[in-house]
């Protein structure tokens, strides 16, 4: 995408003449915003039914008729199935439509009243609003990427000359990133002793910072390094996406070499597209590693056969990769969320669902339904559906404990970490309404094995 698309929907032209002349010259990541008009329903419709790559909507409540603008909000959510474009809803008439109300019953990422309207918060709200945007594309991007390569046979397992390995690997690159990344301008090379490929000169090699992804390699005792070098410096997101890719295709020569299983290689995929997720939240790869081996424990303590095992170890990682459509200000608040903002942050099981939803490799699939499961109760008091005991997929029943647990004996942006046996007494408070009662007999059981597991991974 050369441009950032967005939408102004709203009746009132010097609405759009105050937009237009507050969002001038405003650009994101190197990108300047295109801004589109449209005057009440019927061509708002029109516009998304045919730009299903428009970043932000901005929109009026009422237009032509009151609510018109919740009406929009449905028909972008539940009739053309856009999940990514972010909301933005304006009214000069809040009675209309409270806001605590519309935030919790629509899915829509911010709510402004127009009499408070200024230049700053417009500008602030639209570049909130793509980042967000942004983060998601990635995302979706990424997990195509990673399940293409997963699947796909490893014909350069079968290239044993290092040399031809590290021309496929230069072009295999190259096309991935040409097809996955917002950054279009970019430069690749490679450097293995005397062998050099690409369009960057020897002495750049060393050259690192923002807009640069290096990987170095070693092969019979000879180092190698790999460069991707981009015009605009790079967010953490598409940085370890493409860096996963580029040393997965590498573990892939190695393992046709030395052995190596490869279903090490997938599991680091995992674990590395989890902990970006983390960091944006402040967390630390420590979580999602806990979070697999507790589950993987209460699974196997079930009686789950060994492949499914290996599916929920690689998949429970994932459960939170939603958060990366929640604003910093929410996900990083030290305070308690107001209802407002939890109602919010509640949406992160369905963003993490519709990311993951569509794959069909099995370990992306099961994530899916986690992510859009691991809060409900056992009691049928959770969300986003209020499902019930069984109705609870059992790897999401799982999960949920592991993931209360661990995020307990953390520390988090809004409270230090509780003691093992703290954390331990509260997941027994609430054996049979937010957990499961008979994996909360398991979690007991087994409470040796993952303290054991809890210090290996914290110290």
């Amino acid at each position: 995408m050369d441009t950032w698309k967005i939408l102004l929907v709203d009746d009132d032209n010097l609405v759009h003449l105050f937009i237009e002349s507050a969002l001038k010259d405003l650009e994101f990541e190197n990108k300047p915003i295109e801004l589109y008009h449209a005057y009440n329903l019927k061509q708002a419709k029109e516009f998304l039914d045919i730009n299903t790559d428009t970043a932000v909507l901005i929109s009026d409540l009422v237009m032509e008729k009151d609510l018109a603008g919740l009406e929009l909000i449905s028909y972008v959510r539940n009739e053309i199935n856009n999940r990514n474009v972010r909301i933005i809803l304006e009214t000069a008439r809040p009675e209309k439509a409270p806001e605590d109300i519309t935030v919790a019953t629509y899915d829509i990422n911010l709510y402004l009243d127009k009499k408070d309207l200024n230049e700053v918060k417009l500008r602030t709200a639209v570049l909130t609003s793509l980042r967000s945007y942004r983060d998601i594309i990635l995302l979706e991007r990424g997990v195509k990427g990673l399940e293409k390569i997963i699947k796909e046979p490893h014909e350069l397992l079968f290239l044993e000359d290092i040399y031809a390995f590290l021309e496929e690997w230069y072009e295999k690159v190259k096309m991935f990133i040409k097809y996955y990344s917002i950054v279009k301008e970019y430069r690749v090379g490679i450097k293995y002793k005397d062998f050099i490929i690409g369009e960057l000169s020897e002495e750049k090699f060393n050259d690192k910072n923002g807009n640069t992804i290096i990987k170095e390699f070693n092969y019979k005792d000879e180092s190698g390094i790999f460069f991707v070098k981009f015009k605009y410096d790079i967010n953490p997101i598409e940085s370890g996406i493409i860096s996963t890719f580029i040393e997965n295709i590498y573990l892939s020569f190695v393992s046709s070499n030395y052995f190596i299983d490869m279903h090490k290689s997938h599991k680091e995929i995992i674990y590395k597209l989890s902990d970006v997720i983390e960091a944006r939240s402040g967390e630390t790869g420590a979580h999602v590693r806990s979070v697999a081996e507790i589950a993987y424990i209460l699974g196997e303590a079930y009686g789950m056969d060994k492949k499914r095992l290996d599916v929920l170890k690689l998949a429970a990682p994932l459960h939170d990769i939603g958060k990366i459509g929640i604003s910093d200000a929410i996900l990083n608040k030290p305070d308690k969320l107001t209802d407002e903002e939890f109602e919010i942050m509640k949406e992160h099981t369905i963003i993490g669902y519709n990311i993951l939803k569509d794959s069909k490799w099995e370990v992306f699939d099961i994530a899916s339904k986690i992510a859009l499961q691991h809060h409900e109760k056992w009691n049928g008091k959770g969300y986003p559906f209020g499902l019930k005991g069984d109705n609870i997929l059992l790897e999401a029943r799982i999960v949920s404990i592991a993931d209360v647990f661990d995020a307990l004996t953390q520390d988090r942006v809004y409270r230090k970490a509780w003691t093992f046996d703290k954390a331990t007494n509260y997941i027994i408070s609430l054996k049979g309404n937010a957990f499961d009662p008979f994996l909360i007999d398991l979690f007991l059981s087994n409470i040796e094995k993952i303290k054991k597991i809890k210090t290996e991974l914290d110290f």
